[in-house]
């Protein structure tokens, strides 16, 4: 390689990402789910396509797994090739991933689901994807301690343009 004046021999290219399994290899058509691609040489990874459609959000750990949220499924064929692209070089893995004909699901953060004695907690619930209509749901106590009830919010409707804020429910306890 020649650059200037300089001349820089046995100029050897970082080794190309390698993914050895992913999980999970499916998904909803609506897209919003977090997978998690396992292998070697992912560090730098740049950008992540599905069937050719930039995915949003890439988390790199370490060389040897990093992450990304699937985007919706624009193509109508079940099986989905993905690349992976370094600063380097472009990497395609052949219909790795596999949309299926599930709707949107509820996100609820792990950290909202305890509430102490005589104490209220907003839990932020939001949707993995943007849904084609609005969706309704209610949140009731089915079992456990009775002194748990819903406060605000136990009823509600999220707008497909609203799929990412959601919306908040309050729970209680009355002990």
């Amino acid at each position: 390689i020649v650059l200037s004046e300089w001349v820089l021999d046995d100029f050897d290219l970082p080794s190309p990402p390698v993914v050895n399994y992913m999980v999970p290899s499916q998904g909803s058509r609506y897209g919003g789910d977090r997978v998690v691609l396992h292998g070697k040489n992912l560090r730098n990874v740049t950008a992540i396509r599905v069937n050719g459609q930039e995915v949003q959000e890439i988390e790199t750990w370490c060389d040897t797994a990093c992450a990304f949220i699937s985007p919706r499924d624009t193509s109508n064929k079940s099986h989905q090739s993905i690349e992976i692209e370094t600063p380097w070089q472009t990497v395609v893995i052949e219909e790795t991933f596999e949309y299926l004909d599930t709707p949107p699901h509820f996100v609820v953060p792990d950290s909202a689901q305890i509430v102490e004695e005589r104490s209220e907690v907003s839990i932020p619930i939001r949707l993995s994807a943007q849904p084609d209509a609005p969706v309704s749901a209610s949140v009731v106590r089915v079992s456990g301690d009775s002194d748990i009830f819903v406060r605000s919010g136990g009823t509600f409707t999220i707008q497909p343009e609203d799929w990412e804020s959601g919306t908040t429910v309050v729970v209680g306890s009355r002990r």
